[in-house]
């Protein structure tokens, strides 16, 4: 933990990054690969067969609550402001569910 006063920043190159903007921009990667990644299964899955035949009709709202999910924690991620802390985000996240 950090003690006052004390310097929280990475050297990433020539430039000085702090924990917390380090922190959104994993987040925001994290995310977006997520993201991706469960496009990318449903769009390939429904190209090679039926959905519903393949996925079932259990795995369906799975795939697409953990699409929309990604989306809403995406959203504040990138509309987050520079003074902005985290916390802003999840509390944006939690009262829109």
């Amino acid at each position: 933990m950090a003690k006052t006063g004390e310097d929280t920043s990475y050297v990433y190159g020539r430039e000085k990054i702090n924990s917390r903007c380090f922190m959104v921009y994993f987040l925001r990667l994290l995310f977006t690969g997520i993201f991706i990644f469960m496009c990318y299964g449903v769009i390939s899955m429904s190209l090679e067969s039926n959905l519903f035949k393949e996925m079932g009709w259990l795995m369906l709202p799975i795939y697409s609550g953990n699409i929309a999910i990604c989306v809403c924690i995406l959203i504040p991620l990138f509309r987050l402001k520079k003074n902005d802390n985290l916390h802003h985000v999840f509390i944006k996240i939690s009262s829109n569910l």
